[in-house]
């Protein structure tokens, strides 16, 4: 019996030990796993922290980099913006005049207004290249700039664009439907047949270059920025032989020489189109609440209604059809419409 409660004692022992030295290598197991997920968490809580600091900065890099930028935008084309509004108001209202011109029957061709050149053709090219100088301007300043972090200034300068484009686009704008017969290089033998027939006669810029001419001669770069020429500037120098102004507006004179709406059917499809983009760039621009060209649009077909009398033309085709062929055109060249004005 004594012999078994030593057995008893040993085992009891033994198994104590066991256990103790089982629980001893568990704790141990346990506190390196611990450790170990101690260290892991260690790890990514500073990996967290380092990308967020990493973030942070990328955010302060690129908030400082577009406030720079627009600061930078602004300074340079704020100034040039703020002329072609002027500019834009200008050639608005010389469209819409021109209608009312026509209206009081002094735009009759070999006798009215447009047909020598005095104030009223001269005044009109002036006004209608003034806002094509200021866009190329700006123009030369878009290597400085970065467009992508104003959509506003970016609207803007497209519209600016689709502006001076509209003048080579005439035979785009004949071809909107419905269609008019517009060959101005097939005028054949017959010259009668050319004075007689508006098909015949070009409606428009054969080419940017020309644009470009009459823009850069009515900039002048005499200081440290340059400006546009004042139009008192501009019609002392038309009257010089062989100056800039002289040559390069050649082509413009003979444009607007006789100009009626009745005659040049697809140059008035390009004026009410520019009307538009007037208006659209003012209302960008964040003029006055209600933009007083915009109160004009919403009388658009009524004001630009160019007859002297109903029986002069049918309806649709003075108040309805250059109006949709405008908007047709400008929906198609900039993928979407000019803000502001139906037809």
């Amino acid at each position: 019996m004594k012999d078994i409660a030593v057995i008893v004692a040993l085992v009891t022992a033994g198994t104590s030990l066991l256990v103790a030295v089982f629980s001893a290598v568990a704790s141990f197991r346990a506190q390196r796993r611990l450790q170990r997920a101690g260290q892991q968490h260690d790890t990514v809580i500073e990996n967290l922290k380092a990308e967020l600091g990493r973030g942070s900065a990328e955010h302060d890099a690129r908030l400082d980099y577009e406030y720079e930028a627009q600061k930078r935008l602004y300074q340079t084309c704020e100034p040039l913006f703020f002329q072609m509004t002027e500019r834009f108001e200008d050639w608005h209202g010389r469209v819409y005049g021109l209608a009312r011109t026509a209206r009081l029957g002094k735009l009759e061709p070999q006798r009215g207004w447009l047909s020598g050149p005095g104030y009223y053709l001269r005044s009109t090219m002036y006004r209608l290249i003034a806002p094509v100088a200021l866009y190329q301007l700006l123009a030369e300043q878009m290597t400085s700039v970065d467009l992508s972090v104003d959509a506003r200034t970016r609207r803007r300068y497209v519209l600016a664009k689709q502006f001076a484009w509209s003048l080579t686009d005439h035979f785009d704008l004949a071809a909107v439907e419905p269609a008019i017969a517009y060959t101005p290089h097939d005028t054949g033998d017959d010259a009668v047949r050319w004075n007689d027939q508006p098909r015949y006669w070009t409606q428009g810029l054969t080419s940017v270059g020309a644009v470009d001419a009459a823009a850069q001669a009515l900039i002048i770069r005499d200081g440290p920025h340059p400006r546009l020429l004042r139009f008192g500037e501009f019609d002392e120098l038309y009257d010089v032989e062989g100056s800039p102004v002289q040559q390069s507006f050649c082509a413009f004179e003979y444009l607007m020489h006789d100009f009626h709406p009745r005659n040049r059917p697809v140059l008035w499809r390009m004026l009410i189109a520019q009307t538009r983009i007037c208006v659209a760039f003012l209302d960008v621009s964040g003029g006055p609440p209600h933009n007083p060209l915009r109160r004009q649009q919403d009388r658009e077909p009524e004001l630009l209604d160019w007859r002297q009398s109903p029986e002069e033309a049918p309806d649709d085709d003075v108040l309805v059809t250059p109006f949709d062929a405008a908007a047709t055109y400008l929906l198609d060249s900039m993928h979407e419409p000019p803000t502001g004005g139906g037809s």
